[in-house]
């Protein structure tokens, strides 16, 4: 992105959109259709990676309601609350490394599907309503995922209806081309070294 802060050390995040549903009508669509890699503003908690930092204060007091919310609540909407969480404690919206599984296992399918297959309309209200309701909360909604590839060589550009479109080539990339993952790629030094005896290491 090209979106600054006012930082003169270089590109920043976007900034959050506020989300304001009682005075204006402010109000977020479920897409149930795709798992995009651009512009996802909520992620699965299945296969993510969080900071055991954040822990702290999933489990605060101060969030016992949201907790409790996700338990009552008909469709247990853990990816969203928690989405919406870490992208406000840290500023900054997820992102992605889609993957492909080949062949899931026949079970795991049909557990998912017997969510919401037969009720596919309620089921997508609902999780709207959640989704709205948990941003309501904050009062905000992170500005979307960026793709894995963001910032390097990988990262392509269309035009689409007169606007710019990013994606990454290729869309599912080996594990050696994801670049948080290799030293020297964006984002491997993101978190500072462990401290000991009151020195960096």
């Amino acid at each position: 992105t090209d979106e600054t802060n006012g930082d003169k050390e270089g590109p920043q995040q976007p900034q959050f959109t506020p989300i304001c549903r009682d005075a204006v009508g402010d109000k977020l669509e479920y897409n149930y259709f795709d798992f995009p890699q651009w512009v996802a503003h909520f992620i699965l908690p299945s296969g993510s990676f969080l900071h055991r930092n954040f822990l702290c204060f999933m489990f605060h007091p101060a969030l016992e309601e949201l907790r409790q919310y996700v338990l009552e609540h008909p469709t247990k909407p853990d990816d969203i609350t928690m989405s919406t969480l870490v992208s406000h404690l840290a500023g900054k919206a997820p992102r992605v490394f889609t993957r492909r599984v080949h062949d899931p296992p026949k079970q795991e399918q049909n557990r998912r599907k017997l969510l919401w297959s037969d009720n596919k309309e309620i089921w997508a209200n609902i999780r709207e309503e959640a989704a709205n309701s948990v941003s309501g909360y904050f009062g905000a909604v992170n500005p979307g995922s960026v793709g894995w590839c963001v910032g390097t060589k990988f990262q392509q550009q269309k035009q689409k209806r007169g606007q710019t479109e990013f994606f990454c080539a290729p869309e599912f990339p080996a594990l050696d081309l994801v670049p948080w993952v290799n030293e020297g790629g964006l984002g491997h030094e993101q978190c500072d070294p462990p401290i000991a005896g009151g020195k960096k290491v």
